[in-house]
């Protein structure tokens, strides 16, 4: 997982963003992703700030990070904005700038995400919200914290005389 942000279930940012037709797109693109045959991206997507094309192709071709992120591109080619395709197949940004680059690859939902989130969901129980995929994820954090939290007092093996 790249960030906590990545295990919120996309039914809870459908309901804090409801009203931000700005961010309408981004729960769109994630509710996309989640029924995909290749939701893993889920884990990997910047939920803050989302992922520009221009950063992605100013890596060095060999890159893995390069590599990983176009071809994540082309399965959800059809998902981007047309004006990106060109920049797509010719592998260049047409703007030359990340500043100026308009290709979302993923977008982001801003810095406040968890503060909305712990202000609306802190006490409710998000069990039915949560995906198998999610689940799955959710269970394996918890077993940690609670297996380094919640451990018996450390032992030792020297005597004392």
């Amino acid at each position: 997982m790249r960030e906590i942000e990545n295990l919120i279930p996309a039914i809870i940012y459908r309901e804090i963003f409801e009203n931000d037709v700005n961010k309408r797109d981004a729960i769109s693109f994630l509710e996309f992703i989640d029924n995909s045959q290749h939701n893993e991206v889920r884990n990997y997507l910047d939920l803050k700030k989302g992922l520009k094309l221009y950063k992605i192709l100013r890596e060095e071709p060999q890159r893995q990070f390069r590599i990983y992120w176009l071809s994540v591109a082309q399965n959800f080619r059809d998902q981007l904005s047309p004006v990106c395709y060109a920049c797509l197949d010719k592998e260049v940004c047409s703007q030359g700038t990340f500043e100026k680059c308009q290709c979302f690859i993923t977008l982001g939902f801003g810095d406040s995400i968890m503060s909305k989130v712990e202000e609306n969901y802190l006490s409710r129980d998000l069990s039915p919200l949560i995906s198998d995929l999610v689940r799955a994820e959710w269970e394996r954090l918890g077993a940690t914290i609670t297996f380094w939290c919640c451990a018996s007092p450390q032992m030792t093996t020297i005597r004392s005389s």
